[in-house]
């Protein structure tokens, strides 16, 4: 592969995990997760969007949540 493609792991369709290169331990996620359903194609890099304002609110607002709950599993 070129330095800027990798390979994508499609599942019906849909690209389900993306991986700058597939190598046993690749091929072993996917057979683990998608047994007999994936297939390999080369693809770019996956672009990733910032969150909103609002988003960045919400995902702090269920760390806050999930850390309460598990310090207060620990006791």
């Amino acid at each position: 592969m070129s330095k800027d493609l990798g390979t994508a792991v499609l599942v019906g369709g849909q690209i389900v995990a993306w991986f700058a290169d597939f190598n046993e331990e690749s091929a072993d996620w996917c057979r683990d997760n998608y047994f007999g359903q994936w297939l390999t194609w080369r693809a770019t890099y996956p672009e990733t969007i910032p969150l909103t304002d609002e988003e960045e609110r919400e995902v702090q607002k269920k760390v806050a949540e999930f850390t309460a709950f598990f310090n207060l599993s620990e006791d």
